[in-house]
């Protein structure tokens, strides 16, 4: 079995994350999904509605990075504000 490097990996991951809309999604729900469960088991009260949004919006925004998209048109600040208003501060 040929040993395929990190950086072929990872470049072939990107280019399927690109190409591939269903590929996409299935990294967009899984990324999400871990974000929204650590909030859970957090024990921070917060509203689920916003949590899924922002777990979606950052899950997006980790991945457009990672393919190296242009990020001018990513605009989840609004529903991390709203996240950080219901929080309880972290001590």
């Amino acid at each position: 079995m040929k040993k395929v490097n990190l950086s072929d990996a990872i470049n072939r991951v990107c280019e399927e994350i690109k190409n591939d809309k269903g590929y996409r999604i299935s990294w967009e729900a899984n990324i999400a999904m871990a974000f929204k469960d650590a909030f859970d088991f957090s024990g921070h009260k917060h509203d689920n509605k916003v949590v899924h949004e922002v777990a979606n919006k950052a899950a997006a925004a980790f991945l457009d990075q990672l393919i190296g998209k242009d990020m001018g048109d990513v605009d989840g600040m609004t529903a991390v504000a709203q996240l950080h208003k219901q929080a309880n501060p972290l001590t």
